[in-house]
């Protein structure tokens, strides 16, 4: 009762209510009259209503919240837990914290801070590992930051989230709101930054705004003319800690929003390259180059350039992700399962070749062991410098429901081990989670790319991008975007060899797997253990 951090006063945890927690409310009110209590128990018995002055509720979903809030409620409104952190996670976090325009709605608490996997032997291990029985496996990783101290992905989602500043550029202009209680907004620099595909090219001088606590503002920004033709224009504006605090640095980013003149890269072939017709195979080859498709496949069985191989496993169709810790809650496993295996079984129907003025054209058709309607097809344009368009297209059927992803798998040497992208980054992102990432050229080790959740899962997708390339001290390749961008993913570990694994030591690195998708459902994050991902979040199979 001396601890002055004490907010509100709670009369337990997950115990339903009674006649006990409302003799214990009683005493609080007369034992420290200037705090208030909360119990979450009553919401499922109200006739103990009065033993809270907090209508409180766990991982109650954002539109139930809402209605509460918009019937004049009695009692302010808070999430005592919520988006259940576990795994890959914290998907439409933004549906909650848009509910803070609502008087009523003081917020929530994520479940959870920290991951408790146990370090044993320089591994971290969670339940089951010790032979205890009975168990919950990995569900003591709910973390936003892993069971070493080191911050996951999901925390740069949050970061951009909770922030007290708000800010939105939209047609060059800085829309500002201090959500601060106390702390005017001067107490901040502002950064101005324009990006022209990428790349840096102009930095303003700190500016600073004066809003008082709780007050908007909209302001002019300086920026340089730039002219559409040069490629694509990205806006950035970034809100800087002036001095030291307590807890972050001079510098530190509290806040950052961007505008983007989006201008993606489109395909237009360079020539015709040379054509090999023989039995078995279709090949085609220019200055460096040697592409070579099997008829009996369908698909490319080696692509040269300089005389290195590329291909070290034939492409496949991706209809999957490793489950992640909210797949499984969610009974995604069984629901989507005949997606699994679906792109690896694919069974060719049809090859065949057009020589275009410019390129050539190389048709395939397949079917998948799913019912559908028609055929699913892909084609490649090839020019004579050997650059690749490649188009997928999938009809969808109405009985095939939801789709976890769609697009393609590439084994590549596991010497192609550095990377470099412009897209959102720097790290993962998913449809429902896209807070925190910014466009950008990101770089860095394709094994860095495999985030540590505690069991294995989906990881490292990077969302938005327009080129990723893969190399090393060598050569590389590049994936780029065709009129529209791409989720994509480089990582040491192929979606089953992660689907397989209880845990990151039981995975062996043979390739570098990239996944070019031409999207992904959403993460999802209300809970683990029932809730979905929201609709507006995930790919429907008829509309693929």
């Amino acid at each position: 009762k001396s601890h002055a951090s004490i907010l509100i006063w709670s009369l337990g945890n997950e115990s339903y209510a009674g006649t006990v927690f409302a003799q214990m409310a009683d005493y609080v009110r007369k034992a420290d009259p200037t705090r208030v209590q909360h119990y979450e128990g009553v919401t499922h018995n109200r006739k103990f209503d009065d033993a809270t002055q907090i209508e409180s509720r766990m991982y109650a979903p954002a539109k139930e919240i809402e209605e509460y809030l918009t019937k004049k409620p009695a009692k302010p409104f808070i999430s005592v837990e919520y988006a259940h952190a576990m795994g890959n996670s914290v998907g439409d976090l933004a549906a909650y914290t848009a509910l803070e325009k609502y008087q009523h709605y003081q917020g929530g608490f994520i479940w959870d801070w920290i991951d408790q996997g146990l370090e044993k032997e320089g591994h971290l291990l969670y339940g089951g590992d010790f032979d205890d029985r009975p168990t919950d496996y990995e569900f003591c990783g709910n973390g936003l930051v892993f069971a070493d101290r080191t911050t996951s992905p999901k925390l740069a989602n949050v970061k951009a989230l909770y922030s007290n500043l708000k800010l939105e550029v939209k047609d060059g202009q800085l829309f500002l709101k201090n959500d601060n209680l106390f702390t005017n907004s001067s107490a901040y620099y502002f950064l101005t930054s324009l990006l022209v595909d990428g790349k840096l090219t102009y930095q303003s001088q700190p500016l600073t705004f004066g809003l008082e606590p709780g007050e908007s503002g909209t302001f002019v920004l300086p920026w340089p003319e730039v002219e559409d033709e040069k490629g694509e224009i990205v806006y950035q504006v970034t809100a800087h800690l002036k001095e030291d605090l307590p807890w972050a640095d001079e510098g530190f980013t509290v806040a950052e929003a961007e505008e983007a003149v989006t201008k993606l890269p489109e395909f237009y072939p360079a020539g015709r390259p040379e054509l090999v017709d023989s039995d078995f195979n279709l090949g085609l080859k220019g200055n460096g180059f040697r592409i070579l498709f099997s008829k009996a496949k369908g698909w490319p069985v080696s692509i040269k350039y300089a005389g290195r191989e590329y291909l070290k496993r034939l492409p496949e169709f991706t209809f999957w992700r490793a489950l992640t810790d909210n797949d499984r809650g969610a009974g995604y496993g069984y629901d989507l399962a005949k997606w699994e295996n679906a792109g690896k079984y694919a069974r060719l129907q049809d090859i065949s070749y057009e020589i275009k003025e410019n390129s050539v054209l190389v048709k395939t058709a397949f079917t998948l062991p799913v019912a559908l309607k028609g055929d699913l097809t892909i084609t490649y344009e090839v020019d004579s410098l050997g650059k690749i368009a490649v188009t997928a297209n999938f009809p969808g059927a109405v009985e095939n429901g939801l789709l976890p992803a769609f697009g393609l798998n590439f084994a590549l040497p596991k010497e192609l081990s550095d990377y470099r992208y412009y897209g959102l980054g720097p790290n993962e992102s998913y449809a429902d989670r896209l807070e925190g990432s910014y466009l950008g050229i990101y770089q860095g080790a394709v094994e860095k790319n495999f985030t540590p959740y505690l069991r294995p899962q989906e990881a490292g997708n990077r969302s938005k991008v327009r080129y990723y390339q893969l190399f090393d001290e060598e050569s590389g390749l590049e994936f780029t975007a065709n009129g529209a961008d791409l989720n994509l993913s480089a990582l040491p570990y192929s979606a089953a060899q992660i689907e397989a694994a209880d845990h990151a030591f039981e995975l062996s690195n043979n390739y570098t797997w990239v996944r070019a998708l031409a999207a992904q459902m959403g993460v999802g994050g209300d809970d683990s253990w029932g809730q979905k991902v929201h609709p507006e979040f995930c790919l429907d199979a008829q509309e693929a």
